[in-house]
């Protein structure tokens, strides 16, 4: 950048500068003129570097360096072409021992870099390996207590479908018998079998009620921490109460989301926002299907957590102008559209994705996910593509399921 800055202000000023070089190119920088050749050189190099950074693809730096092996494959390239051209070369002077010994430093750094990424990548597996064997250890847990609470709901289900037929048995009986009885007793005695005919009615009502009021709950997949875990179940219970299904998956341990990948705090946020919504567009919506599921995890290279739902979908001018101003589709049932904006705010500090899609058909009617992929990018994935104008902010894939 700062050839093509010089290049330019010497072109510019060439007029100016026709006989004043030199040959051994001993430039005078007390002189006025060429004071004036490095302040706009300086003056047009911070020019390119503010237009380049005006690119969408480098507005956050140059993290993707920093991805793979890129950085190590640099600085190991550059330093053995700095020893190779001084072999070549051969050392004539003092100076060409510094770029010999910077060359070396170099892929020292180089190797350094590559070491210790590898060693974390090691443990970070090894990691992984642990918190996978512990989950699938929760997970057999609890499908062993699933099983047996489907067991006990099973035998009291049974049971209360036997206890049913024989009551009703039992009062038909205890009906005949005070109809016969009035033909031989007392009306007073009448009267005391009928009240207790009463009570075991009363009895019986209370003992279908409570028993209507027994719901077995299954149990949810731990994500092993602790914080995390309890927002799922508040949630679940406020699906329940909707009456909605609610599904939760968890593809592996979050520990090392939570510790490396974004805040704790700012997750947590992230879920309580998107569960909110789906359960705003799920009771919006008049369809007899009421579903949310969420996944969260690792999913291939990256972590991310996705919110499937059947509410309504979201309006064009909705996703449009996400992350822009705080718009929401559910105004009248209590969005405010301040967690897209939140969503927003974590994408651009921990460099995550946001992906919408849209269905026309199947099980659930869109799903919102974020990817943890260092890209920074917005898509909405849909099938109305023609309904979105073209813009810098996202990109618009269409499908037809």
């Amino acid at each position: 950048m700062i050839n093509i800055s010089s290049l330019i202000v010497m072109l510019i000023l060439s007029p100016l500068l026709i006989g004043e070089f030199p040959t051994d190119f001993d430039i005078d920088f007390d002189r006025p003129l060429y004071l004036l050749l490095g302040t706009l050189t300086l003056a047009f190099q911070l020019f390119l570097a503010y237009l380049l950074f005006r690119i969408r693809r480098f507005r956050n730096g140059f993290p993707f360096l920093l991805k793979g092996y890129a950085v190590i494959l640099a600085l190991i390239t550059t330093g053995i072409v700095l020893g190779l051209s001084m072999w070549i070369t051969g050392i004539n002077e003092p100076s060409d021992v510094y770029v010999l010994v910077a060359g070396i430093l170099i892929v020292g750094v180089g190797i350094y870099i590559w070491i210790r990424r590898g060693i974390k990548v090691f443990f970070g597996n090894k990691q992984n390996q642990r918190n996978d064997d512990i989950l699938q250890q929760e997970i057999d847990k609890l499908t062993r207590e699933n099983q047996q609470l489907r067991d006990i709901n099973e035998t009291v289900r049974a049971e209360n479908h036997s206890i049913n037929h024989r009551l009703a048995s039992l009062e038909r009986n205890y009906v005949r018998a005070i109809e016969m009885s009035k033909l031989y007793i007392a009306e007073e005695m009448v009267a005391e079998l009928a009240a207790d005919l009463n009570k075991i009615r009363m009895l019986s009502k209370e003992y279908q009620e409570n028993i209507g009021r027994v719901k077995v709950e299954t149990a949810l997949p731990t994500t092993n921490v602790q914080a995390v875990d309890d927002l799922f179940a508040l949630f679940a219970e406020r699906f329940a109460e909707n009456e909605i299904e609610f599904m939760l998956k968890v593809k592996s341990s979050i520990v090392y989301m939570v510790e490396s990948v974004i805040p704790q705090a700012a997750l947590e946020t992230m879920i309580g926002d998107h569960l909110q919504n789906a359960l705003i567009a799920v009771n919006a919506n008049k369809d007899s299907f009421r579903s949310v599921r969420a996944t969260i995890g690792k999913a291939g290279d990256f972590y991310e957590f996705t919110v499937h739902d059947s509410g309504i979908p979201f309006e064009p001018n909705t996703l449009v102008q996400l992350g822009t101003e705080r718009v929401t589709t559910h105004a009248d049932s209590g969005g405010s559209g301040v967690g897209f904006m939140k969503t927003f705010d974590t994408m651009r500090e921990c460099g995550a994705s946001l992906i919408i899609r849209e269905n026309r058909g199947g099980v659930f009617s869109k799903s919102v996910t974020v990817r943890f992929n260092g890209l920074n990018q917005y898509i909405i994935e849909t099938y109305r593509p023609g309904g979105l104008p073209k813009s810098n902010r996202y990109t618009v894939i269409g499908h037809s399921s």
